[in-house]
C-alpha cells in the first residue's frame, strides 16, 4: 500500500519510469529469492509455496526501500515535501475520498462482475470453465500495455486540467486512444499468427487449445474495443468526475451480466457467445465515457 503511493506521485508528476525501475527491481528480486527459497537452492532450505510468500514479501519491502530511498535522496522531488506532515486538514481529507470513493466501489463491481462472468461459464460444463481460464490468461497478456495507455491518460488528463489546459483534454485523449488502436491491431494479429503458441503457455493439453481458439477469437474482437474504452475510462476519471465513472460502470456491468445470464441460462449458448459479453461491456463502456469527455460537461466540476 505504501508502494502504491509513492506510484500515485511518480505517475502524477510524470515520471513513471521510477515506478517502472522500482516493479522491475521487485520482479527481479522475486524471481530469484523464488527460485532459491521454493526449491531449496543456493543453501536456503526447501520451502514450496511457503517460500514463494517469503520471496514476493521480501522483494515487496526492498523494492520499497529503493523508491523510498529515491524519493528521499532525490533534491529535486523536495518541492513536493513528501516528508514534511502539516497538520490535519479535514476539507481536504473529506474531499479526497469523495474522489476516492466511487473508484473503490467501481474496482469491487468490476471484480464481481468478473467473478459472475465465470459461475455463469461453470454451469455451462467443467470443459467451458477450462477453456475460459486459458483464455483468460492470454486476455490477461493482450491486455498489459493497455493498463499503461490508462494510467498515463488518467495521469495526462489531471495534469493537463491541473494546468488549466482544458481545451487540450479532448485533443489528448484522442491521440492516447490512436495509440491503443495500433496496439490493439499489433496484439490482435499476434493471436492470429500464433494462437497456439500463446495457449500452450496455460496448457499442454492439444484439445483444450483447440476448443480455446473460439474464445481467443472473441477475446480479439474484445480487444478493439478494450484499450478505446480503458483509457476513455480513465480519462473521466482524471477530470475528477469518478461518480460519472462509477454510474457508467454500473449500467456497463448491468448490460455485462443481463447478456451472459441469458446466454446461460435461457438461451442456453455456447462458451464463445457468453465471452461476447467482453465486447458488448468494453463497446458500451468506452462509447459513453468518450461522449462524456466530448460533451465538455466535466468542465463545470470544482477543482479541489
Amino acid at each position: 500500500m505504501t508502494a502504491t503511493a509513492f506510484r500515485s506521485l511518480f505517475v502524477g508528476i510524470a515520471l513513471p519510469k521510477i515506478y517502472g525501475t522500482y516493479s522491475f527491481l521487485m520482479a527481479g528480486i522475486n524471481i530469484v529469492l523464488g527460485y532459491a527459497m521454493i526449491f531449496g537452492n543456493w543453501g536456503f532450505p526447501k520451502m514450496g509455496i511457503a517460500g514463494a510468500g517469503l520471496a514476493s514479501s521480501i522483494a515487496e519491502l526492498l523494492s520499497l526501500l529503493f523508491i523510498w530511498g529515491y524519493t528521499f535522496l532525490n533534491k529535486g522531488l523536495k518541492q513536493y515535501k513528501v516528508f514534511k506532515f502539516e497538520s490535519f486538514k479535514k476539507e481536504l481529507t473529506i474531499k479526497i475520498f469523495e474522489l476516492s470513493s466511487p473508484i473503490i466501489v467501481q474496482n469491487l463491481l468490476s471484480m464481481g462482475a468478473w467473478f459472475l462472468f465465470f459461475v455463469f461459464i461453470e454451469k455451462i460444463g467443467s470443459h467451458e470453465l477450462a477453456i475460459s481460464n486459458i483464455v483468460r490468461g492470454a486476455y490477461m497478456i493482450s491486455m498489459t500495455p493497455f493498463w499503461g495507455f490508462s494510467v498515463a491518460a488518467n495521469s495526462m488528463v489531471s495534469n493537463v486540467i491541473g494546468q488549466g489546459k482544458k481545451e487540450e483534454v479532448l485533443g489528448l485523449v484522442q491521440k492516447i486512444i490512436k495509440l491503443t488502436l495500433v496496439v490493439s491491431l499489433l496484439m490482435i494479429v499476434v493471436n492470429l499468427i500464433f494462437p497456439v503458441q500463446i495457449l500452450s503457455i496455460f496448457t499442454n493439453d492439444i484439445k483444450l487449445i483447440n476448443d480455446s481458439m473460439g474464445c481467443l477469437q472473441i477475446v480479439d474482437i474484445a480487444l478493439i474495443f478494450f484499450g478505446f474504452a480503458i483509457v476513455s475510462i480513465n480519462a473521466v476519471s482524471g477530470t475528477g468526475a469518478t461518480k460519472v465513472a462509477l454510474y457508467i460502470e454500473i449500467a456497463a456491468i448491468f448490460i455485462y451480466i443481463l447478456y451472459a445470464y441469458l446466454m446461460t441460462f435461457v438461451f442456453k449458448g455456447t462458451v464463445e457467445m457468453v465471452w461476447f459479453s467482453e465486447v458488448l461491456y468494453w463497446l458500451f463502456a468506452g462509447v459513453v465515457c468518450y461522449w462524456y469527455i466530448r460533451s465538455g460537461t466535466w468542465k463545470k466540476l470544482k477543482n479541489i
